[in-house]
């Protein structure tokens, strides 16, 4: 309970003959604390992402010396980019979580354009990826040790064939599958998640791609 300002009044008799009031906090109130935004008890979770020369590092860190570690980390593999941090700390971190984020921040170096969520089970990374990233993909399996689930949807462009003409191939052989809302409502239904995330990461991959976007209501 937190201190409020409701007031109780207490009259004092001086020699004097004077009344006197004096206000005084009953030291408790009803209203609820503020909640944090996050909990550090959350289960592990960092997200990755470079597009355009901009890096950000979103997630759970271990400490300060590990926020250290991934800055240095940023610094050393994408000098030129852009950078932007949200850390927030675990009350307890697994045990391999500091290498492990600095492991797949090295990885991305061998990305053009790419995101990555990892947890403490599984780590999924998607975008369009350079002529070294089979290498780098076989190094970050190494370092993981098949403690974290892979799942890669990288792109291997053709050299010969520019960012933009890729993405209009990929968007042409795309089939996102429908999207369904609840009858006579607004709400998504749940097989409509699926359909949007892999639309969503094609779009992510592709940012200078122009997207049309259509669709029809009921009677």
């Amino acid at each position: 309970m937190l201190p409020n300002f409701r007031i109780a009044t207490v009259s004092l008799a001086l020699l004097g003959g004077t009344l006197v009031s004096l206000a005084v906090g009953s030291g408790y109130t009803s209203r609820t604390p503020a909640v944090a935004e996050y909990s550090a008890l959350e289960p592990p979770r960092f997200e990755f992402s470079i597009r355009r020369e901009a890096l950000h590092l979103a997630g759970h860190t271990a400490s300060s010396a590990h926020e250290h570690q991934l800055l240095q980390a940023a610094h050393r593999v994408f000098p030129d980019a852009r950078k932007t941090t949200d850390f927030k700390p675990l009350g307890m971190a697994p045990r391999q979580w500091t290498a492990t984020t600095v492991s797949v921040l090295e990885a991305l170096s061998a990305t053009q354009s790419s995101s990555a969520l990892l947890t403490n089970h599984a780590l999924s990374l998607r975008g369009i990826a350079t002529d070294k990233w089979p290498e780098q993909k076989e190094i970050l399996r190494a370092a993981m040790q098949g403690r974290i689930d892979l799942e890669t949807d990288m792109v291997m462009p053709d050299a010969t064939i520019g960012v933009a003409k890729l993405c209009a191939r990929a968007f042409a052989a795309h089939q996102s599958g429908v999207v369904r809302f609840e009858e006579s409502g607004t709400a998504l239904r749940s097989g409509a998640y699926a359909a949007l995330d892999r639309t969503i990461s094609l779009a992510n991959a592709c940012r200078d791609s122009r997207i049309s976007i259509t669709g029809h209501t009921d009677s």
